[in-house]
């Protein structure tokens, strides 16, 4: 059931890319990764914004702010993971694509592991989602790539 749960979740992301990003219509599955790819940068991006407003706040606790230094340096590695799996893309290297797509994922769930353990309720759980969505999707669009394109 999670599952099914999950693949809906996908489609909804996957159709809003759809009219967010008008090539992607067209687009074979090397330009939907790289498409899906530059939408989690962004996403990204504005996470790090985010994150930047919140540490502005004097009133957070010491460990808040921990936990979202921690958030930021690791939306800051998810940024250059994901420009690599473009690189990767375009050059071809599909299985070095998904190393970095797979890095890039990270992110969001290290940033919201970090809160987890730290016993402190997520500053970031829309951000954190929807940055978990789209790397989702750019990974699930890089697999069925390797997949057509597979050498036995």
């Amino acid at each position: 059931m999670q599952e099914g749960a999950s693949r809906r979740s996908q489609i909804r992301v996957l159709r809003h890319v759809l009219q967010v990003v008008p090539e992607s219509r067209t687009a074979n599955l090397s330009q939907l990764t790289i498409i899906t790819t530059q939408l989690s940068i962004k996403n990204y991006t504005h996470a790090l914004g985010v994150i930047a407003q919140l540490l502005k706040n004097h009133s957070l606790s010491h460990l808040q702010r921990e936990v979202l230094e921690t958030c930021q340096e690791e939306y800051n590695l998810g940024v250059d993971a994901n420009k690599q799996a473009i690189e990767d893309v375009k050059a071809g290297d599909i299985f070095g694509a998904l190393s970095s797509l797979s890095a890039a994922s990270d992110a969001p769930v290290n940033c919201e592991d970090a809160f987890s353990e730290g016993k402190e309720a997520s500053l970031l759980p829309r951000e954190d989602d929807l940055a978990s969505k789209i790397s989702v999707l750019a990974l699930a669009i890089l697999t069925l790539l390797k997949s057509k394109s597979s050498i036995p």
